[in-house]
Order: structure tokens, then C-alpha cells, then sequence
């Protein structure tokens, strides 16, 4: 079956260093490029009164590359809110996700969108809270609730708790709640912003395969990831090299014959059903019996 190879970079929470982050995709986008796809984690703007700021809002500043950016940890800023407000577009390929009104209405925070090259997005941004509008920086049991489908990416601001399991490199953040929706989704990638640098080994979600990464945030630890993905209908893929078993799915315990002991008295030379003080159950007496075929 055919198959689109699609290029995608992948960069942290810029939290208003505007300069810093477009000159680097421009860099990256020259040297290892040209890629499709471009994804910002985290919050993108900062400070409105920026002079940086406005020139972006402005289309002043050459994005060369089609970067979608979603709600990270707070509000967008109130010219940016308006400026998406009718269709998501903040300029010349800079688009808010939460806006963007493709496979099924996007709110805000979480939603679903289609890149024109095939490729499958699906994104919750914000932290575990009370939600109170469309652009609030939280989500709660009722938006994992709302989100089905599947994604060849997930884009959250929190990552998975519980995703090192069965893991060998060690890693203490993480929601419950992504932990649930990842569980539903099975993205083949799922990126967070957790201002820190982690890549899990890819494990087996049951139906693929997901690669699992946080990105630091821009100017620190490493926050920018480049990849391929291969966009088909099919989406077979090979056992990736170092796959683990799915780090949210409890282990069955393992039956070893050396260490049966007896439920009941603990002895382990014998099984329950073996054990003498194991209670007798009563014989039921019978009185009466009438065999009907002897009267015929």
C-alpha cells in the first residue's frame, strides 16, 4: 500500500522567546530540512508589549514552514486569541490547533486536525484543573471523555504518569489523566512539554507502537526533535528496536512451580485441594428416594 514519508520537527515551550525559536526553525529548516510539518509544545507567546511580539502578529516575521502551536500552561494573549478567533491563523504558516475546524470541532484546548499531507494530530493542552472557557490552560475528566479517535501524533503539555514503567530510564513527572487518554488513543508519537528532556523506548500499545518524548523548553535542556513518519492507511510497522511492553497494562504474575505452597495451611508440599485440614464438606442424606421406572 502507498505511502506519504512526512518531515516533522518538534519544538519546546519558547514561553515568548519568539526570536529565539523561529530563527532556530529557520536554521534547522535550511540544514536538515525542508520539513512539512512543524509543531511548538508548551506556550508559545509571552509578553503582548514585546516589539518581537508584534511583528509576528503582524506577518512581519518569515515562517517558511507550515507550525501549528497549541495552549500550553496559560491563556493565550488577548491579541492572539482574537487574531484565531475565525479560522486560527495568526500569520503567513502559524496556526492555532485549537481553532482549526477539520475532523470534528476543536475547542480551544483539545481537538483533532489533519495536515494537508495526511498527517494525524491530536492535542490537549493545559494542566489538570477546573475548566471555565474554550482557551482556559486546564482540562478535566469530561475533555478525555470527549476525545476519541486515533493520531499518528499526541500533542499534550503533561505527560503520562506512570510512562517509565518497564522503563530503564527513570522519570517521576506526569498527569493520571494523560495517562488515560494516551491509553485511548495509541498515538504512534506522543510529545509533552515538561521543560525537561526524556525519550522513553517505544512499547507495544496493543495496536503499534508509541515513542514517547518530553522537550525542554527553548534556550535549555534539549527542546527540539526532528523525525520521519510514514503516513498510510495501514500504518504496519516493524517491532522498533528496544520495544518494551506496555508500561500502563499490570503484568500477569507469573506462575512458578517452585513457589506453590498451600493456601490453606501454607505447607508447600502439598496444594490445597490436598490438605488435611482442609474442611470436609457434609454428606447430604437422602431419605425417601423413589425410583419412578420400578413402579412402572
Amino acid at each position: 500500500m502507498s505511502s506519504t514519508q512526512v518531515r516533522v520537527l518538534v519544538l519546546g515551550a519558547a514561553n515568548g522567546k519568539l526570536k529565539e525559536i523561529f530563527a532556530k526553525l529557520a536554521s534547522l529548516n535550511a540544514k536538515a530540512g525542508p520539513f512539512d510539518v512543524v509543531l511548538c509544545l508548551g506556550d508559545l507567546f509571552g509578553d503582548e508589549e514585546d516589539e518581537y511580539f508584534q511583528q509576528v502578529i503582524a506577518g512581519e516575521v518569515e515562517i517558511p514552514v507550515s507550525t501549528y502551536f497549541t495552549i500550553g500552561r496559560k491563556e493565550l494573549p488577548q491579541s492572539v486569541r482574537m487574531l484565531v478567533g475565525h479560522g486560527g491563523q495568526v500569520c503567513e504558516n502559524l496556526f492555532f490547533l485549537g481553532m482549526l475546524f477539520a475532523e470534528w470541532t476543536n475547542l480551544g484546548r483539545r481537538g483533532a486536525f489533519t495536515t494537508a499531507e495526511g498527517l494525524k494530530l491530536m492535542f490537549l493542552g493545559g494542566v489538570e484543573g477546573e475548566t471555565t472557557s474554550e482557551y482556559s490552560p486546564t482540562f478535566n475528566r469530561r475533555d478525555i471523555d470527549q476525545m476519541t479517535g486515533s493520531a499518528d501524533v499526541l500533542i499534550t503539555t503533561l505527560a503520562p504518569a506512570g510512562i517509565a514503567n518497564l522503563s530503564a530510564k527513570p522519570f517521576d513527572k506526569g498527569s493520571p489523566l494523560i495517562a488515560q487518554l494516551i491509553q485511548k488513543i495509541n498515538p504512534r508519537y506522543h510529545f509533552a512539554s515538561e521543560g525537561v528532556f526524556y525519550e522513553r523506548e517505544p512499547y507495544d500499545n496493543g495496536n503499534g507502537y508509541t515513542r514517547f518524548l518530553s522537550l525542554g523548553d527553548v534556550k535549555g535542556d534539549k527542546w527540539y526533535y526532528a523525525f520521519k513518519i510514514n503516513v498510510s492507511l495501514d500504518n504496519a510497522e516493524k517491532p522498533p528496536a528496544g520495544v518494551t511492553a506496555n508500561p500502563f497494562k499490570k503484568r500477569e504474575r507469573e506462575f512458578n512451580l517452585d513457589n506453590r505452597t498451600c493456601r490453606i495451611c501454607g505447607d508447600p508440599s502439598h496444594l490445597s485441594y490436598d490438605c488435611p485440614e482442609k474442611p470436609r464438606k457434609k454428606k447430604r442424606r437422602v431419605i425417601g428416594r423413589m425410583l419412578f421406572e420400578n413402579l412402572c
